[in-house]
């Protein structure tokens, strides 16, 4: 086979019946914590070496198909290890999106710590580093992965601070891209996740910290209030639609579930669990309070003393 030939293959060719929607190595992960890296050979030359749950995906570019079949398998954290190359860069910054879409914890080896200090500019994948450096520099490198929020902080800064120093054009482009990104992490719980590891690398770099807060907590303010507005507009299209073909049982039930929704959102918006149900145990107090000493047919002054025996049992628990 003459050279071009050769130019014109893949640089993997799978046996027939296989694919790259499932990543290499999948087949011998036992654990949940997984490192994923581009190259088949960096897979088996790491695997061989002792270190568990490498997976490759077959180029610098993590895929769809990918990334369902990782959430299939219950995939909760991964670490990513591409190459240093422009290639290696842009791969990671794609497969970091994709993975918080997916709600994948996700760390970072940042490929620009690979480079070899002789060579920047010479390609370094992580069989080739763990070959020139050994597998326990291999390793010290691994305990200094960064979380996916500081690694995608680090990327806009390099992209847009050209330097020492930044541009008025590089600052406002930056910030621009940084609002952008915050805007898309919802989930109340990675608050404090994206501050830290996110936020607080543009405060090293002189932003303002209250300006920012100021800013980006007006904008998800904002973005909270479209939501529910879309969540009513739909509701709204909803009864519309029950109303020109004539439900009115299907309509009962919508507004039903929709009225326990909003009931739910409200009660549980400012107050505990624990702080509703003893409101609500405080009132049968109330209640079981204005028949106490009284005779009632129906219900014997007894049953009220066990009722209220159980109450204070309750209330016990509580406090």
């Amino acid at each position: 086979m003459c050279s071009s030939d050769l130019e014109d293959h893949k640089k993997y060719l799978f046996l027939k019946g296989g694919s790259k929607k499932i990543p290499f190595g999948m087949d011998g992960v036992h654990g949940k914590d997984l490192i994923v890296v581009e190259g088949l050979f960096d897979a088996i030359s790491l695997k061989a070496k002792g270190i568990d749950g490498v997976i490759a995906v077959g180029g610098a570019a993590l895929t769809g198909d990918q990334v369902e079949s990782l959430v299939k398998r219950g995939i909760k954290t991964l670490t990513l290890n591409f190459d240093n190359d422009q290639a290696g860069i842009e791969g990671t910054r794609r497969a970091v999106s994709l993975l918080e879409k997916a709600g994948i914890d996700t760390f970072v080896v940042d490929p620009t710590t690979m480079a070899d200090p002789n060579e920047p500019t010479k390609k370094v994948d992580p069989d080739s580093l763990a070959k020139q450096h050994g597998f326990d520099s291999y390793r010290e490198l691994l305990s200094k992965k960064i979380h996916s929020y500081r690694f995608q902080a680090r990327s806009i800064i390099s992209t847009y601070k050209h330097g020492e120093s930044w541009s008025d054009e590089g600052r406002t482009k930056a910030l621009s891209e940084a609002i952008t990104f915050d805007s898309k992490i919802l989930a109340p719980e990675k608050q404090a996740l994206v501050k830290d590891c996110f936020w607080s690398e543009f405060h090293q770099e002189g932003f303002d910290q209250k300006a920012l807060d100021e800013c980006v907590g007006g904008l998800r303010e904002k973005k909270a209030k479209k939501q529910r507005k879309d969540s009513y507009e739909k509701f709204s299209n909803q009864i519309s639609n029950k109303l020109k073909a004539g439900d009115v049982d299907a309509l009962d039930q919508l507004v039903k579930e929709r009225s326990k929704t909003i009931s739910y959102q409200q009660s549980t918006s400012h107050k505990s669990p624990i702080l509703l149900l003893s409101q609500e145990l405080g009132k049968h107090d109330d209640y079981i309070g204005k028949f106490r000493g009284r005779e009632y047919i129906g219900l014997p002054q007894k049953t009220l003393d066990r009722k209220s025996t159980r109450l204070n049992s309750s209330h016990q628990i509580i406090s």
